[in-house]
């Protein structure tokens, strides 16, 4: 080292500094990939290699350039800057930028081990990161780093970025934070930090308080971005296939529609509505609860939009089911049965004494908007479009929605003979995952069985009829996949499914709307400030929005409706309301089930794959390259 750098007094970087200086740029590193691709459309239809080098491109060009030039934003909002070893006034040159950036991103994991002045990566490109203790004011970079911890310019800093919080979230209640502000930065008087121990004169923190601190952080901040910018999910049933696959990572943007000020802002970080090792104890607490309010954001939603949010039928939750199954089917099952045990043919008499005897027997738990479970579906209609399915195509505003490859539906397959079945090789052929396949084999068939009249339509019951005997599978199938199926030697047809009747488990679930999730509606979805008249006839497909998403009180008497005490025949809607789909049209619980779902359940918009597992498969097989980095287009 130099003399003059050894005459020159200068701190090394916590671990946790320099942990949150890399944390801060990789956020930024995200937003910019994600944007850049986005708009340019560049590693679309790319393999995943193409992918990969895009993201380092982007990881070489960010941090080298910035390094040689001065500092990345992460450095920048630390106080670190990364200097030559033999003399801290100089940058290190570009190809050394280059190969630490490269050496930093494959081995600086190490670094969380010790607490090296200088990492393995440092000592190869003669760099060191440094924070000076004794600033020269007589040099260039001394001014400025003099200037960026000049406490009157951290609290301007601080004071700006709030004020634009404030702006945002549009509550001028969070003006009392600037006194806290100008403590925290120039009077000091509170102990903000009261976990922090000073260090006795001479000395440093020690390795436990560094990490304290980074951990303090790294919570902080990712509460923050999940809250108001970014959350990772991930799909669960394969009610978006093939779209979305069972194992996919996403990032939902939170921003896109603007993000909501949490119901229950005082939870446990990083879990959902339930504590962990825990079926029933709750993550969040109830005393402070703010009414729904939704931040500016950068669009609104759009028609084939894939938007996750919360399940607007987990408002009452069986504990022993959680979301396997919904309050309101518990109810509507116990109650079919209950008919079916006294032979009668209307079971909405007995949805009373269903529903008393549940509140009685099982243990039930309501939920605020932002904790019921988290659902991702493709918006098929916003506030104003008119929904109808007939024969299981959709119409939106009475037109077929085009451009829509990838729905998926229920398929019959017929095999040539009680001998003939349908092997590994066409489950892989036509993306059949193992469960799915070993479920979809019902065994022998024979045209006699007049059970097929309930799975498919009046023209396709004759078809069946004049078929031999053999084995019969349902599975689900794209239609172009359906056509291809239908020339497979092993199988003499193939008919889809098609479901005939009133099911009761379909909105509105009333008898005077008698729907099934292939013949549906019309339902026109509200808009926000809009006036209908609403009567005894159309009050079941509204009910649950006046009175439960509205909190509205809504009585029925004499043949009378009664909203809020007095008597009415019109209501105006408070909120928009949207209507959400399944790709997977005969495997998904969506608004077919339960209705509409109120602008203030919207949490996002799914951007972006990250990772996608195959459970089908094992080791390095299960990851699905192809579809890693993936964005998620609007089709």
């Amino acid at each position: 080292m130099s003399k003059k750098t050894e005459n020159r007094k200068f701190d090394y970087p916590s671990i946790g500094k320099k942990s949150t200086a890399t944390f801060l740029d990789l956020g930024l590193l995200i937003f910019i990939a994600y944007l850049f691709a986005g708009y340019t459309g560049i590693i679309d239809g790319q393999p995943f290699i193409g992918k990969l080098g895009y993201f380092l491109a982007i990881i070489l060009i960010y941090e080298p350039v910035l390094i040689v030039y001065g500092s990345t934003l992460g450095q920048f909002l630390t106080y670190t800057r990364i200097r030559h070893a033999d003399d801290p006034e100089k940058n290190i040159s570009f190809p050394m930028a280059v190969i630490r950036t490269i050496l930093k991103y494959t081995t600086g994991i190490i670094s969380v081990f010790g607490n090296n002045k200088q990492e393995y990566y440092d000592k190869v490109t003669k760099s060191i990161v440094i924070e000076y203790k004794n600033i020269d004011e007589s040099t260039k970079s001394g001014r400025v780093s003099a200037f960026l911890k000049n406490k009157w310019f951290k609290f301007g800093f601080a004071v700006f970025i709030y004020l634009l919080m404030v702006i945002w979230i549009g509550s001028w209640y969070l003006l009392i934070g600037f006194p806290i502000l100008y403590d925290i930065y120039i009077s000091k008087k509170v102990k903000w930090a009261f976990w922090k121990r000073k260090p006795a004169e001479g000395k440093k923190k020690s390795f436990i308080a560094e990490w304290v601190d980074a951990i303090i952080f790294a919570v902080v901040a990712a509460t923050l971005i999940r809250m108001f910018f970014i959350e990772a999910y991930t799909i669960p049933t394969p009610s978006m296939e093939k779209d979305l696959l069972v194992g996919d990572f996403l990032f939902v943007s939170k921003v896109s529609y603007g993000p909501k000020i949490p119901n229950t802002p005082l939870s446990f970080p990083f879990v959902h509505h339930t504590m962990p090792l825990s079926k029933s104890t709750k993550s969040y607490v109830e005393w402070i609860y703010w009414p729904y309010k939704r931040l500016a954001g950068l669009t609104s939603i759009k028609n084939n939009d894939r938007v996750v949010f919360n399940f607007p039928a987990g408002d009452t939750v069986i504990i022993k089911y959680q979301s396997t199954r919904t309050y309101y089917q518990a109810i509507y099952g116990l109650a079919d049965t209950m008919r079916m045990a006294n032979k009668d043919s209307l079971w909405e008499k007995y949805v009373p004494a269903a529903r008393k005897k549940i509140l009685e027997t099982e243990d039930i738990v309501v939920r605020p908007v932002d904790k019921r479970e988290n659902y991702i579906k493709r918006c098929v209609a916003i506030p104003g479009d008119k929904v109808q399915v007939v024969h299981s195509e959709l119409l939106i505003n009475d037109k077929p929605v085009q451009g829509l490859n990838d729905m998926q539906f229920r398929y019959l397959l017929f095999t040539n003979g009680p001998d003939v079945f349908l092997d590994e090789g066409f489950r892989e052929k036509f993306q059949i995952s193992k469960n799915d396949f070993a479920e979809g084999n019902f065994g022998e068939f024979s045209p006699e069985i007049r059970a097929f009249e309930t799975y498919v339509s009046p023209k396709d019951v004759g078809k069946i009829q004049k078929m031999k005997p053999g084995r019969f599978y349902m599975f689900t199938l794209r239609p172009s996949q359906a056509k291809e199926a239908a020339r497979y030697p092993k199988l003499q047809g193939i008919i889809k499914f098609e479901s005939t009747g009133w099911d009761p488990q379909i909105f509105p679930n009333n008898r005077n709307y008698e729907w099934n999730v292939d013949n549906f509606g019309p339902v026109t979805m509200p808009e926000a400030g809009e006036t209908i008249k609403i009567t005894l006839e159309n009050l079941p497909i509204y009910q649950r929005i006046i009175d439960l998403y509205e909190e509205n009180d809504l009585e029925v008497k004499n043949g009378k409706i009664y909203i809020n005490g007095e008597e009415t025949n019109e209501y105006t809607f408070k909120m928009g309301y949207y209507w959400l789909m399944g790709d997977n049209r005969h495997n998904s619980q969506d608004s077919r089930f339960w209705g509409f779902v109120p602008e203030d359940h919207i949490v996002g918009k799914a951007v972006f794959i990250w990772l996608s597992l195959d459970d089908d498969k094992s080791g390095f097989g299960k990851i699905r390259w192809n579809r890693m980095f993936n964005l998620v287009h609007k089709e």
